[in-house]
């Protein structure tokens, strides 16, 4: 999971800077929106990311199990709505 996230500065960095496509499947459970913020910090300001030295997210292809949050759920489906590439499977 750690190969998602992208926080401000003095904070931990990404294990994978170049990160631009992932598929994931079954890793995560039911949580609180962390997974959808996790994938968000890797879509945010195009600026940001490359003063960091970091990728944007282009594509990321989900199968999770159904009981993710809602806010999880909600959150990618916006995302793709807005340009995320892939797909989110829920079963």
């Amino acid at each position: 999971m750690n190969l998602l996230t992208f926080q401000d500065e003095g904070t931990p960095r990404p294990l994978c800077l170049l990160l631009e496509t992932i598929t994931l499947e079954f890793c995560v459970g039911a949580d609180d929106g962390l997974f959808f913020e996790m994938v968000q910090s890797r879509r945010c300001s195009p600026d940001v990311l490359r003063r960091n030295g970091v990728a944007i997210l282009k594509q990321l292809d989900a199968v999770l199990p159904q009981s993710m949050h809602t806010l999880d759920e909600e959150g990618l489906k916006k995302m793709y709505g807005e340009g995320l590439r892939g797909s989110l499977k829920l079963i």
